[in-house]
């Protein structure tokens, strides 16, 4: 299988903070870093390429025709309330949410979930099928990890994230590559506090990308 080279990217974004943006702003970071195309969409005005509405089956139907139009064959999405899953519904709706949402996500050939609610992804007839439809899922607390695995999903694609460095790059079976050796990076002060103006983040994205490059070769 060709490996994914035309990421849609789904999430808040910087100049936004938290954990969300952060997570979005290093993964588009490495993805650039290695060549690919990535297409940004968030659910508020941030330096994204491009901001609307997500909520349920409206987002889903924006973020089908962002696809399309971009020929994303990876998707890197967000859970959290406001990205297509809605908290507190019925489960007539939920079941419906969730339906449509795997059937959107067979268009790609990876699928990483970057977990902000965990609660968004329940196992039984709801849940399951969103988990099986992930190849990946990154969890920054370690009880997601432990509340994906419980609600069902595969152990070997629940990958804790770490602090201060990039999501590894995806492969073609969906995994992260193991690593060797620990590296020192550097903080990630080039990127914090920047304008709300897109050719500026994507500036210093890619300048963020070569001094990350710069101390995997000295730690390498």
């Amino acid at each position: 299988m060709a490996p994914v080279t035309r990421w849609l990217v789904v999430g808040p974004y910087p100049p936004e903070r938290g954990t969300g943006a952060e997570a979005a702003r290093a993964f588009v970071e490495a993805r650039l870093r290695a060549g690919d195309h990535v297409h940004v969409v968030s659910p508020r005005p941030t330096a994204a390429h491009q901001h609307a509405d997500l909520a349920s089956f409206r987002g889903l139907r924006v973020l089908r025709d962002v696809a399309k139009a971009q020929r994303a064959d990876g998707i890197w999405l967000r859970v959290e309330p406001g990205i297509v899953l809605s908290p507190g519904t019925d489960r007539r709706r939920g079941l419906a949410e969730r339906a449509a949402l795997v059937l959107w996500l067979r268009r790609f050939r990876e699928r990483i979930f970057d977990v902000g609610d965990v609660g968004l992804l329940p196992g039984g007839r709801a849940g399951r099928p969103v988990l099986a439809a992930a190849t990946r899922f990154v969890a920054h607390r370690a009880a997601d990890a432990e509340a994906l695995v419980l609600h069902g999903a595969d152990p070997a694609r629940v990958q804790r994230a770490t602090d201060g460095e990039p999501a590894p790059a995806p492969t073609q079976e969906g995994a992260a590559p193991a690593t060797t050796q620990a590296v020192a990076y550097p903080p990630a002060d080039l990127v914090r506090d920047l304008p709300a103006e897109r050719e500026a983040i994507e500036a210093a994205v890619r300048a963020r990308a070569q001094q990350l490059e710069v101390a995997r070769d000295a730690g390498g």
